[in-house]
């Protein structure tokens, strides 16, 4: 559902000779009307859905395999919580997963922003692995 603003906000972080929008100011609304005035597919809005799932899906387990992990290291059998110790929890759970999934995100945003021509999110996998 909010995928095409991820593509959107990733084709505003391009430079400005990228594909889509050649104008200085890049705004949600210019990016559109870029879109639909070069003939771009709509459907090209959707474009990283796949590797944000192959993304999201194994992140999501880690991160929660990992706040069970401190959390159980931390506190043990204990019942009480604190909350400096769930905020570490927390910080330690999204650290990991953020850090195992960041090739992932390399390739959702390198797929996703049009600008290196992969020809499929497999493609973009063993190019990207290859370099």
């Amino acid at each position: 559902l909010l995928q095409p603003l991820d593509t959107i906000k990733t084709l505003r972080q391009l430079p400005v000779a990228n594909l889509v929008t050649c104008e200085s100011n890049r705004n949600v609304r210019s990016i559109l009307q870029s879109i639909v005035r070069n003939d771009v597919k709509v459907s090209s809005l959707w474009r990283g859905t796949v590797p944000s799932l192959l993304r999201s899906a194994p992140g999501i387990g880690i991160y929660f395999s990992t706040i069970d992990f401190c959390r159980t290291v931390l506190y043990g059998n204990d019942v009480r919580e604190s909350r400096w110790g769930n905020l570490m929890i927390g910080v330690c759970a999204r650290g990991v997963s953020s850090t195992m999934m960041m090739p992932l995100t390399l390739v959702k945003t390198r797929y996703e922003s049009g600008w290196f021509n992969y020809r499929s999110v497999f493609d973009a996998l063993t190019t990207i692995f290859r370099q």
